[in-house]
């Protein structure tokens, strides 16, 4: 990150309300997806994992989304 999560939430929190649960979107680093070499994609099953010192990590995992006609 640029700013440290301190800094986020200190400068989002002078703008709105910050609630338990909110999250503060900062958009995607360098590095991922087309910018990579060899280019890499999220897949089905693929599991992202995020993690803040001292507060804990959220996992997610990838799920193609079908479509019914």
């Amino acid at each position: 990150l640029v700013f440290s999560a301190v800094d986020l939430v200190r400068y989002v929190s002078s703008i709105v309300t910050l609630n338990p649960g909110d999250v503060i979107a900062t958009g995607t680093p360098g590095g991922v997806g087309a910018a990579r070499t060899p280019q890499r994609w999220l897949v089905d099953g693929t599991v992202m994992v995020t993690t803040v010192e001292g507060v804990g990590q959220l996992r997610n995992v990838c799920r193609k989304e079908t479509i019914s006609s």
